[in-house]
């Protein structure tokens, strides 16, 4: 997958376990405590989750188009080049030694070093951080996320040139996301018009004249599950510019998630066809169904499969 949107931290492990054979919450938890997945901000200004091999290469790839696009914002934050320098040394020796800080102790460490947090600031250091190779996230402490520095997270590996990193970019994404458009990868990974068109050359990607891909794209029936529950912004249907093969939104769609099929959606037979959100307690966690249209009694069967399989990723009981 290469990588993966994530800001919304449960969604994201949930992404991965729908992709994964018997992995739970937990399992995935312990693969990011310990580094083999890194979350940071390789591209399109939010959260992704990358593999360690990944992260290297995908942030020298973006990260100075994403520091040259932050320009303005960082003008308007007060944030210049000097303020950020500082903060980013400062940060750099209170990680050292395996050190991973929460957003309060981060906080902390730049108020020692005269660089204000205030407002947004504090996340767009942490961000320019990311960009910039040194951060990335660390192991949670209790129920918060912590920053670690990529030196001690995904040790050095062999640079790559640029040609090999575009190469890597566009056969990733049209082998895991494929059939899909041009305009579909570049609203993915947002880089530069010449550097959509260089990724996909390099790629040597089989085409229709309108969908792309690479290797051979499944035809007919596919065994297993007919029904899914999606995190927001599930790489289904947010690594697209246009959604409309994922479902059609209701015509009476209020919430930005239904309008955009950008939401916690309800996958039947491949397409998006309502909603669900979660309640989690001490029995365990409800769920429920906001569905667009109505289905047959044995397709309720097999949604509520889906809930079974979200309930047992978690390790607690459907109630």
């Amino acid at each position: 997958m290469c990588a993966m949107q994530a800001q919304d931290y449960a969604g994201g492990l949930w992404a991965v376990g729908l992709r994964t054979r018997g992995e739970t919450e937990s399992t995935i938890e312990t693969a990011l405590a310990a580094g083999d997945l890194l979350r940071t901000h390789p591209m399109r200004g939010t959260y992704h989750l990358v593999s360690r091999a990944d992260l290297r290469w995908l942030i020298a790839l973006m990260g100075p188009l994403m520091i040259a696009r932050n320009l303005r914002r960082n003008r308007d934050l007060e944030l210049d080049e000097k303020q950020l320098t500082r903060a980013l040394t400062a940060l750099e020796r209170a990680l050292r030694g395996g050190n991973h800080l929460t957003r309060a102790e981060t906080a902390a460490v730049l108020k020692r070093a005269k660089v204000a947090p205030d407002g947004q600031r504090l996340a767009h250091i942490v961000y320019r951080a990311e960009l910039e190779g040194l951060v990335c996230s660390g192991a949670r402490k209790g129920k918060q996320v912590t920053i670690a520095l990529v030196d001690e997270r995904a040790p050095t590996s062999k640079p790559r040139s640029r040609e090999e990193s575009l190469a890597d970019l566009a056969t990733r994404y049209f082998t895991t996301r494929g059939p899909a458009k041009a305009a579909d990868f570049a609203w993915w990974c947002q880089l530069k018009a010449e550097d959509v068109r260089a990724a996909m050359a390099l790629a040597r990607l089989e085409s229709d004249g309108v969908l792309f891909w690479k290797g051979t794209p499944a035809s007919g029936p596919v065994s297993g599950p007919r029904a899914f529950l999606l995190p927001p912004f599930d790489e289904y249907t947010v690594a697209y510019r246009d959604r409309s093969e994922a479902g059609t939104p209701p015509a009476n769609a209020k919430s930005f998630g239904a309008s955009t099929l950008l939401g916690p959606n309800v996958v039947l037979d491949g397409k998006v066809i309502g909603s669900w959100k979660r309640a989690i307690s001490k029995k365990g966690v409800s769920i429920k169904l906001d569905l667009w249209k109505r289905v047959t009694a044995r397709d309720r069967s097999v949604l509520a499969e889906a809930c079974d399989r979200y309930a047992a990723f978690l390790g607690v009981a459907r109630i």
